[in-house]
């Protein structure tokens, strides 16, 4: 358990090489002692560092193992785990809908014991469904949720919940086109997470308020902030992140080396990262809202990468992308 709980920790500060074989270590001593009764949360934090690298099978049957566990126990705050678990795995795939559909029913009243879901600090759910909420358009249930998040971090002065809770502010405040409160968020986020150990968050923090200075025309800070964010992200070899840094800062011009390397020979990139999200079998509906681009300029990227690879279809993607 105290493995399991390492995993956790060095996951949320940036460690992931460590978490990755804390978290295989945890799992196998607890099934070759057959302590089923902690294989659920070793497994869903097993998971953790592997989805924030885009190693989706193995994060998978992590997260699937850790339900199973839960399920024969019937113990919520297990269960909430391995949701998250999978849930966070569909955050980096860009699936938000599927984020909403797995974290919504712990919110439910139904739900009696609820002091470890409600706990900040302990199972992050909360930020995964706010953020997804946002992203497919239902602002007053994220803001019900994070209004709640937000006094409970503050009451326990929890300065992680209290940088991820600014994030989600910064989101939906930035949602709403209120430009300033979205700003002023995204500010106190970075002044929580620079206050404690480096962390998860941080990197998460820059490439947000990045991509809102983006999309309010100041290249130049949000470069600033999206090549912070990089920088995290390439040492923990943090895939898909890198991939959403990688389509703002071509937004503003600019390109890192890494990024120049990985250029597709006919695509541009901003048609490359709407392809890839495709190819992982995005609609294009899921892939504006991950991209925070208008259906109507995936359609676009699309159409372009379909006539410059002789395609029309998504198969052809796969075939067009996959490596040689």
């Amino acid at each position: 358990m105290a493995l399991g709980f390492l995993t956790d920790a060095e996951y949320r500060s940036g460690r992931w090489d460590d978490a990755i074989a804390h978290g295989t270590q945890a799992v196998s001593l607890a099934e070759d002692t057959d302590q089923v009764s902690i294989l659920a949360v070793v497994h869903a934090f097993a998971a953790l560092p592997l989805a924030g690298r885009g190693e989706y099978q193995a994060a998978e049957e992590h997260a699937d193992a850790a339900a199973e566990h839960a399920r024969v126990l019937s113990d919520v705050n297990d269960l909430a785990l391995a949701y998250t678990a999978h849930a966070l795995i569909r955050t980096a795939q860009g699936d938000h809908e599927q984020v909403v559909r797995l974290l919504r029913p712990l919110t439910s009243a139904e739900i009696v014991h609820r002091d470890g879901l409600d706990e900040t600090g302990i199972i992050p759910w909360r930020p995964l469904l706010v953020e997804s909420l946002v992203r497919t358009g239902h602002p007053e249930k994220a803001e019900e949720l994070l209004a709640d998040y937000e006094l409970r971090a503050a009451q326990r002065q929890r300065w992680l919940d209290l940088a991820a809770a600014c994030r989600c502010r910064g989101l939906l405040e930035a949602s709403r086109e209120r430009a300033k409160e979205a700003e002023q968020a995204f500010r106190q986020g970075l002044d929580h997470s620079d206050g404690g150990e480096a962390c998860w968050e941080q990197p998460l923090l820059h490439l947000s308020y990045g991509t809102f200075l983006r999309r309010a025309g100041r290249r130049s800070e949000a470069v600033v902030q999206l090549e912070t964010a990089w920088r995290t992200f390439d040492r923990l070899r943090a895939t898909p992140y890198l991939e959403r840094c990688r389509i703002e800062l071509g937004g503003c011009g600019r390109t890192t080396t890494k990024a120049r390397a990985a250029r597709h020979p006919v695509l541009t990139a901003q048609e490359l990262t709407v392809a890839r999200l495709a190819v992982r079998g995005l609609t294009n509906r899921q892939i504006a809202r991950e991209l925070m681009l208008s259906v109507k300029t995936v359609e676009y990227h699309l159409g372009n990468a379909y006539a410059k690879l002789g395609i029309n279809s998504r198969m052809g993607l796969v075939a067009a992308l996959e490596p040689k």
